[in-house]
């Protein structure tokens, strides 16, 4: 939201009003748009600021009157007509004013009031005419002039409105009676003037405002362009850094061969300072018939522009003729056209000669691979079968040729395609492998168990996996007898059970305490722990112990006692 005194300043702005206030003698004010005071001058009505702004209702009232005049202004009954009949006859001043269209009093509207000078009576009665102050279509005020009566007031309605707002009926008449009283035809013609002040104070605010916007804009692009130096320079910081740091040798020369900048390097790699390079063209820097294929190069660069990459050789420090592999490219200038060749050198010397060494190698590697007592595999990450060795031709029962046509999902039976390729992908992503155990079925349709070593590396940027499986057919059959064997014996020993050592038992109970501290009955115990199974009886003693005092058990002992005698 803008801000009058932001963009006038409230110096300047009480100034303008209190050159009004010394022409027409009416004081006036400045609000907001909410209606606060931002500026005054001359001297306000007492009845207004001391006794009716004073209490709740009058206060609230007389922001309400700004915010929603439609419901409590009244506008006086003058017709636009009367209205231009008092205005100036000065050319220069008619200028300014609003047209009589634009300055309507007899509609009580609120659209109006925001947007057009209005003279209104308001809540207490008295006169106030408002003019708007609007920059770039936004109403950011109001001056406003007023706060006196256009006609003597009533006695009645004055006391009747001072207890309306809760305020002493006799000091508000008395206030009232010393408030001025100034005919509306004195009113229009100040009010004229003060919406010619307040064109003037919206167009020097809009002045401003747009020379801020200039200003900031004017800012905001000085410090885009010092940033954007900013970041050219440090782009160049971090362009010459990277070259510098890059360790492969880097050349750059223009259009004509000639050599306009290198790194470091470039110059322990050719055994020369950058001075004695810079300036001079390969013809200086090689021997003629090297140079003269590089600047065939050059020249078939330039006309094409692009990216080169080839072979060749070049004189290195020492005189020594290296083989290198060239990476060149165009660069341009700020129209687009092509300013020059950018190089790149990787010495391939080792890698040659490293070739050499891997194509002897490989035949012995291939020897080794045929002679394995282990069938090799190697496929890509589709699972299809590159390369297979002799053994895994013989243990499947396919020809060479078959095979590679075939895929390890073809070979493999105990794991699904699905579960092949999950596991490659856990491979290529780094994770180790154990052992694996798979079935292997032939080509007649037999299977047999395999031990598989899996792994993976990367060849010529693809994925390879290399799979070693060793027939472990003899080795799960002694494994099988193995847990046969284990099963017997295991069975046999559960038939066999018996309890020795020290056996802990109560002297009283003849209960026995088990190896978790608890104490079990003996013959619970003793089952537990044997084959033995119990009955239960009553020895003699214990019967005695039992029932010695009960007449059935006496009778009993003395009728057995008989019939054995009788026996």
């Amino acid at each position: 939201m803008l801000n009058l005194l932001d963009l006038i300043g409230k110096e300047k702005l009480q100034k303008m009003q209190q050159r009004f206030y010394d022409v027409t003698g009416f004081t006036n004010a400045c609000l907001d748009i909410e209606g606060n005071l931002l500026s005054h001058a001359g001297r306000p009505e007492p009845l207004c600021m001391e006794i009716i702004r004073s209490t709740p209702l009058g206060m609230e009232r007389c922001r309400e009157l700004v915010k929603n005049p439609h419901a409590l202004c009244k506008h006086n009954q003058s017709s636009s007509e009367d209205f231009k009949q008092n205005q100036s006859s000065s050319e220069d001043f008619k200028q300014n004013q609003s047209s009589s269209e634009d300055f309507k009093h007899n509609q009580c509207n609120s659209e109006d009031f925001i947007n057009k000078p209005s003279i209104i009576t308001c809540h207490a009665g008295m006169l106030d005419a408002m003019i708007p102050i609007s920059v770039e279509n936004e109403k950011i005020g109001f001056l406003v002039i007023g706060q006196f009566f256009e006609t003597p007031p009533d006695k009645n309605k004055s006391i009747a409105y001072a207890a309306e707002i809760g305020t002493d009926p006799d000091v508000y008449w008395e206030a009232v009676q010393q408030a001025k009283v100034i005919p509306k035809n004195r009113v229009k013609p100040a009010v004229m003037l003060l919406e010619f002040m307040g064109t003037e104070i919206a167009d020097m605010a809009s002045a401003n405002l747009r020379l801020r916007a200039e200003i900031k804009a004017r800012r905001d692009a000085d410090i885009k362009q010092r940033q954007a130096e900013k970041k050219l320079r440090m782009q160049y910081s971090f362009l010459n850094t990277l070259m510098e740091t890059i360790p492969n040798p880097l050349f750059y020369k223009d259009t004509q061969g000639v050599y306009i900048g290198c790194n470091r390097a470039f110059e322990a790699y050719l055994g020369k300072s950058r001075h004695e390079i810079i300036g001079k063209t390969v013809h200086d820097m090689a021997y003629h018939d090297i140079s003269s294929k590089y600047e065939a190069k050059d020249s078939e660069l330039i006309s094409n522009p692009g990216r080169q990459l080839y072979e060749g050789q070049v004189v290195a420090y020492g005189g020594n003729i290296r083989d290198v592999l060239f990476n060149k490219a165009t660069f341009t200038n700020d129209q687009g056209d092509v300013a020059g060749i950018i190089g790149v050198i990787t010495d391939i010397t080792e890698i040659k000669e490293n070739e050499l060494a891997l194509m002897e190698s490989e035949e012995k590697v291939r020897t080794l691979v045929e002679q394995a007592r282990d069938a090799i595999y190697l496929s890509d990450s589709s699972g299809n079968l590159l390369m297979v060795n002799q053994r895994a031709c013989d243990s499947l029962g396919y020809t060479r040729k078959e095979l590679l046509g075939m895929s390890v999902a073809d070979v493999e039976v105990a794991i699904s395609p699905r579960g092949i390729s999950n596991l490659f992908k856990s491979l290529a992503m780094g994770e180790t492998t154990p052992l694996r155990y798979g079935v292997h079925r032939k080509k007649d349709g037999s299977v047999f168990p395999v031990e598989v070593a899996i792994n993976c590396f990367f060849a010529g940027g693809n994925t390879v996996y290399l799979g070693i499986a060793r027939d472990i057919t003899k080795q799960k059959e002694a494994e099988a007898k193995q847990r046969d064997l284990i099963k017997e014996l295991k069975r046999a020993l559960a038939e066999i059970k018996q309890l020795s050592g020290l056996l802990p038992i109560c002297a009283s109970c003849k209960k026995i305490r088990d190896d978790k501290g608890y104490w079990n009955r003996i013959e619970a115990y003793i089952q537990e722990r044997s084959n033995a199974k119990f009955t239960h009886g009553i020895c003699p003693d214990c019967m005695d112990q039992l029932y010695g005092n009960e007449e059935w058990y006496s009778e009993t002992l003395t009728t057995n006692s008989k019939e054995s005698k009788d026996e």
